[in-house]
């Protein structure tokens, strides 16, 4: 009896009829860009797998290696997500420093939130954290050797008062001022120096209130 060959595909062993079917349609696959390995059984080498096939639909190849194209919000074009920022494509592969932005394949600037300090990068100062400049603070305000919410600039304002460090708030009364209000004293109600008295305590230390402040 002759045998068609379906009935000759029946009689081969169960790893002929795989290994001869499945590396075919999976290499056809790959070849189409469809973005899935091969079955795991397929019997093709890694070697032969396309990488960028991979890679999902909000995903990008780079260098052969899958990139998300969102950091919190879609990348520009031309950029994808490296250590949880943007960057350039050029940066992909590319290892740079704590704080350090990758621009054009290369290392060079800080990032938001980080300033440069001796060559490299360090994270700006929060609201309400010591500091001996503006530059150091996140706020760009830098009063009373503190961090500060605002520039903080009237005479009568304080930004390290207990409890509220970091936030603007009117001085205490008798405070000298800052600058002084020689011869008043803050009030403790305006942020602007006094200019009457109905006390010695309205006056700066070392005057007297007599129609207004004056040296005794």
């Amino acid at each position: 009896m002759q045998l068609g060959s379906d009935d000759m595909s029946h009689q081969l062993p169960e790893s002929l009829r795989v290994h001869r079917v499945r590396p075919f349609f999976a290499l056809v696959l790959i070849g189409c860009g469809v973005p899935r390995p091969p079955p795991a059984d397929s019997g093709v080498p890694d070697a032969a797998i396309d990488p960028c096939s991979l890679c999902g639909s909000l995903e990008k190849c780079v260098k052969g290696q899958c990139y998300a194209t969102r950091c919190g919000g879609e990348c520009p074009a031309g950029q994808i997500c490296i250590g949880g920022g943007c960057a350039d494509e050029a940066c992909a592969g590319v290892q740079c420093g704590a704080g350090v932005i990758c621009t054009a394949g290369a290392c060079a600037g800080c990032r938001a939130g980080w300033r440069e300090v001796d060559g490299g990068c360090v994270p700006l100062r929060a609201t309400g954290t010591s500091c001996a400049q503006a530059v150091e603070c996140s706020s760009g305000a830098c009063v009373d050797s503190v961090c500060c919410s605002s520039a903080c600039n009237s005479p009568c304002t304080v930004c390290d008062a207990p409890g509220t460090a970091g936030t603007c708030v009117t001085a205490v009364a008798g405070a000298a001022g800052r600058p002084s209000c020689s011869p008043y004293a803050c009030n403790g109600k305006s942020p602007l120096c006094p200019f009457a008295c109905s006390k010695n305590g309205d006056c700066a230390a070392g005057y007297v209130c007599d129609g207004g402040c004056v040296a005794p």
